[in-house]
């Protein structure tokens, strides 16, 4: 647009405060420049690119979207500052979306492959590798420490644990204080059984005075090397200091790794009244975080009219609470005849890749936890969902096919000395250890058990009470084979994707039409 003189060099002005750092400035510029000039594409692009440099991520997404609302046909930049503002605030699927559109632009441009690598990194972990080799190969010469622990992420959680150790070290030898980064190195080092190793980067490179670690991480990373009561002391001293959403939330998902069921719903009301003191803000995050510990407490009368009252929640988590909120307020809760799909393998059986299956084809799902709170899944949390998978389901598959009498039950299978090799590797990588004893020690000790004596209680059932992993296989498969032996065909659908089944058995028996594309098959490289 053809703007007046001294407006164009006020706006040249604020552009170059922005650049040279004087952010405050150069943002009351820009509003001000937005009030004269409403018309002005560019002054309300600079809004959004202060709020992005403070780094404020709510106004900066609030302002962008106010930018695409108001200027339609937006250049492929402001596509890039929305995805980014959108990764930041936690809503990793539409950010996904906002880099894929600016690659639609510009095929070439950098900065849109990083992003959406970084966006998968967050919503698929398993999936970013291939994304992150293609930018590494785009860009030669050195890369950015950011983008070595993101690709480092996405090598571990695809199993190569040792080029994600050393991509780890290039990373912090160039940004020593670079704290993803440590935090990361110490689950490696736990999960390739050097735990003496995690031990000492634990105290010199994250915990030391002054470290990278905030307390609510070192609480993570106490827990996972089984210090339950330092976890639990660094869980105090965050919640003691955190004062905003995004620190309360990082709160509220480490409760349930470090606490017991019986310790949590007090922590939970902590966080929530803690919660109530933040000024309300265009913070997706709250609005989230508000309706998740409501969910946690049970208190689903509050977590009902959250709902009602949110307007800024993320569209992932929105599909999500709506499909809850339609559950709780339909004509009988908790709906004891309703349709239930129940995943009933072992771990490393492809339970995973069956959930993603089930989340296809439209059904609610949790596997192994309760999304929302991060509970290992309770009997309660079966009223919630459609679908349930993993091990908390196969503890209770008796009880649940006599509580839940139109449910259906998904016995996912592999080759017996093929999951043996693939189950000492996921103890491997989850303890540090595969040693049956040594894990059988482990679970009994109340101050080294992971999300509590509950879930400590259900591996011991599954797997720890027998003499080995072979004897509880066999078990486990007599158990499923005994119980439904003279129960109707149609209950019970053995699936085996490690034989080639996939959409045509899964979906004859839940009458479902299958889908276009490929059957999932997630976690393929640890499997």
């Amino acid at each position: 647009m053809d703007r007046p003189r001294e407006l164009e060099g006020r706006l040249a002005t604020a552009q170059q405060w922005l650049r040279d750092g004087e952010i405050d400035a150069a943002e009351r510029e820009a509003a001000a420049l937005c009030t004269a000039t409403p018309d002005d594409a560019a002054a309300f692009a600079l809004h959004a690119a202060c709020a992005a440099a403070r780094p404020d991520w709510p106004a900066a997404l609030a302002r962008w979207g106010t930018c695409r609302a108001r200027f339609p046909g937006e250049p492929t930049r402001w596509r890039l500052g929305l995805a980014s503002a959108l990764l930041q605030t936690g809503q990793p699927e539409e950010a996904e979306a906002a880099f894929a559109a600016a690659l639609a632009d510009q095929p070439d441009l950098i900065a849109a492959h990083a992003g959406r690598a970084l966006a998968v990194s967050r919503a698929r972990p398993g999936q970013a590798e291939a994304l992150w080799r293609e930018v590494f190969r785009r860009v030669p010469g050195r890369k950015p420490p950011g983008w070595q622990l993101a690709r480092a992420h996405a090598l571990a959680n695809s199993g190569a644990a040792e080029q994600a150790y050393t991509l780890l070290r290039i990373a912090l030898d160039e940004a020593p204080d670079l704290r993803p980064a440590h935090n990361l190195l110490v689950r490696l080092l736990i999960e390739t059984g050097r735990q003496d190793a995690a031990s000492r980067d634990l105290d010199d490179g994250v915990l030391r005075a002054g470290g990278p670690a905030s307390p609510a991480e070192r609480a993570r990373l106490q827990t996972w090397l089984g210090d339950i009561p330092g976890a639990r002391a660094s869980f105090a001293a965050a919640l003691d200091g955190a004062r905003d959403a995004p620190a309360l939330a990082a709160l509220f998902d480490a409760v349930p790794q470090s606490f017991e069921v019986y310790q949590r719903g007090e922590i939970w009301r902590a966080l929530r009244a803690r919660l109530a003191e933040i000024p309300a803000a265009c913070e997706p995050r709250a609005d989230c975080l508000r309706l998740r510990l409501n969910l946690a407490l049970r208190d689903y009368d509050g977590f009902l009219t959250g709902f009602d009252a949110a307007v800024n929640l993320p569209l992932s988590w929105a599909a999500r609470f709506a499909r809850v909120a339609a559950t709780l307020r339909g004509a009988a809760f908790p709906d004891f005849a309703a349709p239930r799909i129940f995943g009933i393998g072992l771990s490393k059986t492809g339970t995973s890749s069956l959930g993603r299956a089930l989340e296809t084809l439209g059904f609610l799902h949790a596997h192994f936890q309760n999304p929302f709170s991060n509970e290992i899944l309770s009997e309660e949390d079966f009223y919630l969902f459609d679908a349930a998978t993993d091990t908390p389901v196969s503890m209770r598959f008796e009880m649940l096919y006599h509580r839940f009498p139109n449910a259906r039950f998904i016995l996912s299978e592999r080759p017996v000395d093929n999951w043996l090799d693939s189950f000492a590797r996921h103890l491997q990588r989850r303890y540090g250890t595969s040693d049956f004893a040594a894990l059988r020690r482990r679970a009994t000790h109340r101050n080294h058990a992971r999300y509590g004596a509950d879930f400590a209680g259900i591996e011991a059932a599954l797997y720890y009470n027998h003499p080995g992993p072979r004897a509880a296989w066999d078990i486990y498969d007599n158990r499923v084979t005994r119980f439904f032996a003279d129960k109707p065909e149609h209950k019970l659908l053995r699936h085996n994707v490690f034989a080639g089944h996939g959409w045509s058995e899964l979906c004859t028996f839940l009458d479902r039409p299958v889908p276009a594309e490929p059957y999932p098959w997630t976690n393929r490289s640890l499997a």
